[in-house]
């Protein structure tokens, strides 16, 4: 909800938050370190995985939407590297993800009310 009024108020000011207060880079960060760190576990859960790449997936089409040609690296670095991101690591954790399962949530709505509304016939073979 924060980084939806923030992207709202970008829009109709023309300006973005520096990326490194952008909370959809940080975001970024977080996932792909808890990412990383899970893909180096021998017995790293696969469903995990795959969510947290979504996750991960979402907010850096988030990001490009607003931040066309995104220096990814740099930011990310340079966040890894601040003595705040493990200070809030977890909670970014928290935000992101809470964040994420309601827009999944939205989706599978969304496709459920599509499906009622306007079903697709059954394929049938030529």
């Amino acid at each position: 909800m924060i980084t939806a009024a923030i992207a709202l108020a970008a829009a109709a000011t023309g300006s973005l938050p520096d990326p490194q207060n952008d909370p959809d880079v940080h975001c970024v960060a977080a996932v792909t370190f808890a990412l990383g760190v899970m893909m180096k576990s021998e017995d790293a859960d696969p469903k995990a995985l795959i969510g947290l790449t979504a996750i991960t997936w979402y907010y850096i089409g988030k990001i490009d939407a607003l931040r066309p040609n995104f220096d990814y690296k740099t930011s990310l670095v340079k966040l890894f590297d601040s003595p705040a991101f493990g200070e809030h690591l977890q909670a970014n954790l928290q935000r992101c993800g809470e964040e994420a399962e309601q827009r999944g949530k939205a989706i599978e709505q969304l496709g459920e009310d599509l499906q009622k509304a306007a079903p697709l016939s059954p394929m049938k073979p030529g």
